[in-house]
């Protein structure tokens, strides 16, 4: 049989990205919404986006549960908050969006293994879910429930929502902000859309299967060098 190094390598990177995800900057995070202005058409935007991004070394991490709701891999430790405007909720943040102004944030785009599913979860059910290498426009909201009317707060803390993939692997998902208020001109939203966000989540396969993977390439491993050296 010949063994393709390609594959190979693959295989051991793909390992490697697994066990970076102890030293991987994962902690707690609260990705903060906002606007880059409050007049007409100022763009939303992710005030802090810049910890989040690809290229910045933050990975959400995913654990591996198979019981309960939700079963598989699922994340904890990343919360999406719309920024406060007014004292009444820690405010005002220099970033808020307009007053009047309702968040909600889209899930844009899914990459990742082959066939997988990304979902957004909410009271316990998925409400907006992607497969990899699909584009949608499922949103859910960030501002409170009081959010919306003429001259409120757009802010909004939500916990208690998750996300979840059905395999493991690295992701790569896509997040774009909206206002979906009707307090702008024409009766329309104040503020534009942001650009899209590119945030890494990870899915850690469990420890016995991690195991498996790694006893299973240092076999392939030791088996190419017997055959060089026959």
């Amino acid at each position: 049989m010949k063994i393709s190094y390609r594959s190979l390598a693959g295989g051991l990177a793909a390992v490697a990205v697994w066990l970076s995800a102890s030293v991987a900057h994962a902690q707690h995070g609260h990705l903060n919404a906002g606007a880059v202005g409050t007049n007409q058409d100022d763009a939303l935007f992710f005030a802090n986006g810049a910890d989040f991004v690809t290229n910045s070394g933050y990975i959400v991490t995913m654990a591996y549960t198979n019981a309960g709701t939700y079963a598989g891999y699922f994340n904890v430790n990343l919360t999406i908050t719309a920024l406060p405007a007014t004292s009444a909720n820690g405010g005002p943040d220099p970033d808020a969006a307009a007053l009047g102004a309702k968040l909600a944030i889209e899930l844009t785009s899914v990459t990742g293994p082959s066939g997988a599913t990304f979902s957004f979860w909410q009271g316990g059910v998925p409400v907006v879910s992607l497969q990899s290498g699909q584009t949608g426009t499922g949103t859910w909201l960030l501002s409170g429930a009081a959010a919306g009317a003429p001259g409120a707060d757009p802010f909004g803390h939500i916990h208690g929502r998750r996300f979840t993939v059905d395999q493991p692997g690295l992701y790569t998902i896509g997040f774009t902000l909206y206002d979906i208020s009707t307090n702008g001109i024409g009766s329309g939203p104040i503020h534009a859309p942001s650009e899209t966000l590119y945030v890494n989540f990870l899915a850690v396969p469990e420890p016995g299967t991690l195991a498996l993977v790694g006893g299973a390439l240092v076999s392939l491993v030791l088996t190419i060098r017997r055959r060089r050296t026959s």
